[in-house]
């Protein structure tokens, strides 16, 4: 994994490796999406924190409305200013985002998560959504849309799909890239 970024590929390799680890709680948490949001994202040891952790990372929670964001130590930076125009006179504040990191339950609304990740300025951008095996395909060429008219479009968005198969009571991820000729499926060993 290099140093500085996150490849697409390795995020989504190790999304499904920690998501396996963790499939029992997911399952259990399906039908409660509060609590199934704070296993992906607020409880300690929630999954984003054991993905950081395995690209020697940490969180930031809710930086700028971003659900998480990966960085490392040396991304932070402290300010101190007597002429500032915010609140308390010195903070923290990242000099970069190597991972803007969004989930969203409902795939209606995921758009609109789409949209925030495009004016994000992050080394790497992703969005987990849900949605029925066979539509994710359609829903990935949908979300291409939003992107159409861009003048520039990179780094590529990756979308992951979680697909929760009844039959086999598991959890099957499907990722995408956001391109605009349309999306390209993110294959695993």
């Amino acid at each position: 994994m290099g140093e500085n970024k996150v490849t697409n590929q390795e995020f989504f390799e190790t999304w499904k490796k920690v998501c396996n680890k963790n499939e029992k709680m997911l399952i259990k948490l399906s039908d409660f999406p509060t609590d199934y949001t704070n296993l992906i994202l607020k409880n300690d040891n929630c999954i984003i924190e054991q993905i950081a952790d395995k690209f020697g990372m940490e969180t930031s929670p809710e930086y700028y409305q971003i659900d998480a964001v990966l960085c490392k130590q040396s991304d932070y930076f402290q300010c101190q200013s007597e002429h500032k125009t915010w609140g308390a006179r010195t903070g923290y504040w990242l000099n970069q985002i190597r991972v803007a990191f969004e989930h969203e339950n409902n795939l209606k609304s995921a758009y609109q998560e789409i949209a925030h990740l495009l004016t994000t300025n992050a080394v790497t951008k992703i969005l987990v959504t849900y949605a029925e095996k066979e539509k994710t395909g359609n829903h990935a060429k949908d979300f291409c849309k939003l992107i159409d008219n861009l003048d520039s479009y990179e780094p590529y968005i990756m979308v992951i799909f979680g697909c929760y198969n009844k039959t086999e009571n598991k959890y099957e991820w499907i990722g995408y890239e956001l391109k605009k000729d349309g999306p390209n499926e993110i294959l695993c060993d």
